[in-house]
């Protein structure tokens, strides 16, 4: 199933949603689930601040 949700949002596939093989559909109740599809990227985020008084001039 992994390898599916990871080639699924190149085709524009949210997910899969499912429901255990036993179950059966009952109105009003949460039996299905979903498993999202979820596409990431690894990131460096940095930041820098002045002091309040701003750069010092030499």
């Amino acid at each position: 199933m992994r390898e599916w949700l990871t080639s699924w949002p190149a085709v524009g596939l949210e997910g899969v949603v499912h429901k255990r093989l036993e179950g059966r559909y009952e109105p009003s109740v949460r039996g299905w689930r979903m498993n999202k599809a979820r596409e990431t990227e690894d990131a460096i985020v940095g930041a820098f601040t002045a002091p309040r008084q701003g750069p010092a001039l030499c």
